[in-house]
């Protein structure tokens, strides 16, 4: 196995794709810092390593660091959060507010070891609180919006949502960028958030096919583009989309969005008039997240076909 130092593999990444150190570390530090860096004059921390390797495009498992406890902790606080607001998203009533204070809770903790010139992790508060909102429930999407573009700016600064290409981004920055044209979905602006994640799924497909945290990200990005493209009625897209989707779930063995992305297609097929390929998704859709125990898109599922069809489903 080759073994290079990272200075030098960032240095020669960047150089490959003729970068300027400006441009590469725009918003992650200064352009000295990242001189230092390659040259191998100053240890790197790890959130900021894995963010410059991102925003190239390499794979972002190869390299080796000495973790300081503080590090160590917050990459710990981390994986533990963003598990959290998984299971809070899928879950209703009490327990969803008892999966909001536990979210809340470790937010809090992981704020009080951040210091404050770590813009990566500040961001990363910042999205996970849009996400969890406060005690007493969620922020109304008016309030998300500017909260999101806050979060982006604080390592992108020259963010623009109508040129999404123009720049370079890691995975965190592309996942604020997704929950953006989230909030302007649930703001009513369809067609905005349908041209920001068309750019997002061209800047992924462009730059992330290395990149091995990645693997999920396909699903994501396609499931909640193809339901802002059903909001649009343009659902011959939304279809197309949702297939692809679909396939990169089976080839990734990501199965997280996959029911959801059959409910999409067979919400389109309804309205294309297609009704018994509709049909035959909505049953595949409600088995699927029966399988998984999503009761709550199990009941819309069931109130949907029989709407559509007069049908109710086996239990």
């Amino acid at each position: 196995m080759n073994v290079f130092p990272i200075g030098e593999y960032i240095r020669q990444g960047r150089l490959d794709q003729k970068l300027t150190q400006e441009k590469l570390c725009e918003g992650i530090c200064e352009a000295p810092t990242l001189s230092r860096l390659e040259n191998g004059t100053q240890t790197p921390s790890r959130n900021r390593v894995i963010a410059l390797l991102q925003r190239l495009g390499l794979p972002d498992d190869r390299f080796y660091a000495l973790l300081t406890p503080n590090e160590m902790e917050i990459a710990v606080l981390q994986k533990e959060i963003s598990a959290a607001s998984v299971w809070y998203s899928s879950q209703e009533g009490e327990k969803k507010r008892q999966a909001r204070e536990e979210g809340l809770a470790k937010l809090k903790k992981l704020e009080k070891i951040t210091e404050r010139e770590d813009k990566i992790t500040q961001q990363y508060i910042l999205c996970m609180r849009v996400i969890f909102g406060t005690p007493e429930g969620n922020y109304p999407p008016e309030e998300q919006l500017p909260m999101l573009m806050e979060a982006i700016r604080m390592t992108v600064p020259k963010f623009d949502p109508e040129e999404i290409n123009s720049r370079l981004y890691s995975i965190d920055e592309t996942r604020v960028i997704d929950r953006i044209a989230s909030a302007y979905s649930r703001s009513g602006d369809h067609d905005k958030a349908a041209d920001i994640y068309n750019q997002l799924l061209k800047y992924v497909d462009k730059h992330y096919q290395q990149i091995t945290l990645s693997a999920g990200y396909i699903p994501l990005i396609t499931n909640n583009y193809a339901i802002t493209l059903g909001h649009c009625k343009r659902y011959e897209k939304a279809i197309e989309i949702a297939e692809r989707g679909w396939e990169a779930c089976v080839k990734r063995v990501e199965y997280r969005f996959l029911p959801s992305l059959i409910h999409t297609m067979a919400e389109c097929y309804y309205y294309l008039g297609d009704l018994e390929k509709s049909k035959k998704l909505y049953y595949n859709a409600y088995y699927v997240y029966k399988a998984i125990g999503e009761k709550h898109n199990c009941d819309i599922l069931e109130r949907e076909t029989k709407e559509h069809f007069d049908i109710e489903f086996e239990n």
